[in-house]
């Protein structure tokens, strides 16, 4: 290796990070340029699913907490017709023993009061997807239920305020913009207020990183303006080979891997790219 190169290390934090389908995209995202050198290195995830959670640690290699990201006011709608067949409400449609809403302080304590350079969510995503029958989507539950799309953001900004993250990056399914349209509204005005520069799309990941998925998704991306000025690059269209043979991949992980790339490739050379302000 040159005499004088150097390693940078950007620190990810996952909420809703399931599987860890996220972290593994994060973990493998890398770039070189010139004799300096960059990478991910997860700080853990929050899900409410402790198997899912176990599986984030086996994946990734980071802690994974075990948490309700819901408000006791989310809560109490999202189980307001539950029966006794409820593993988590009983039927008493409250929360269980122990319950306690995460406030900011608590979510620096889990991260050991260390401050992110990247946060990705993927917000349980059942409300807004087309799968779901428009009028139960419009019910209390799913509405609650959608609102975690604000919250986690919301809890972010309060806990980090003092350094922010470079990026934040959503991920979910497209009629989001259509059923979540005032959520993101939201999103945006808050992302704005804290000084990103936000854009959204549609993307496909066999298309722009070539990989084993013909599936669109809705990907935000927020840039810190002052942390990180220039554009980012969004990568070239291209078919993967794979792509009509039945394979399928993790679309978090691939959403996230190339996000993790775009990332790095700016902060280690500094030069304008395009596509994603």
């Amino acid at each position: 290796m040159h005499l004088h190169s150097r390693e940078m290390v950007f620190k990810d934090v996952h909420f809703f990070g399931g599987s860890g389908g996220g972290g593994i995209g994060f973990k493998r995202g890398h770039s070189r340029v010139g004799s300096t050198t960059a990478r991910f290195e997860s700080m853990g995830s929050l899900d409410v699913d402790p198997i899912a959670c176990r599986d984030f640690e086996q994946n990734v290699g980071a802690p994974a907490h075990v948490v309700d990201l819901f408000t006791l006011d989310q809560f109490m709608r999202f189980h307001s017709a539950c029966t006794r067949k409820c593993r988590v409400c009983r039927g008493t449609r409250k929360p269980p023993p122990g319950w306690r809403e995460l406030t900011a302080d608590v979510l620096r304590q889990m991260f050991l009061h260390v401050f992110p350079d990247v946060i990705f969510f993927s917000p349980p995503c059942k409300g807004f997807s087309a799968l779901l029958n428009p009028q139960t989507a419009k019910g209390v539950k799913y509405q609650a239920l959608n609102e975690l799309v604000t919250r986690a953001l919301s809890l972010a900004m309060e806990a980090w305020a003092d350094n922010p993250p470079s990026l934040i990056i959503m991920e979910n399914v497209p009629r989001i913009r259509i059923r979540g349209v005032d959520l993101l509204e939201q999103v945006y005005e808050l992302l704005r207020t804290h000084g990103y520069a936000v854009r959204d799309l549609d993307h496909n990941c066999g298309e722009i990183g070539g990989l084993a998925q013909n599936r669109q998704r809705f990907l935000m991306v927020a840039r810190h303006k002052e942390k990180i000025p220039p554009f980012l690059h969004q990568p070239p269209e291209e078919t993967c080979p794979w792509r009509w043979r039945g394979y399928r991949l993790a679309p978090h992980s691939q959403a996230s891997a190339w996000a993790g790339r775009c990332m790095i490739s700016r902060s280690c050379s500094g030069s304008h790219g395009f596509g994603l302000p």
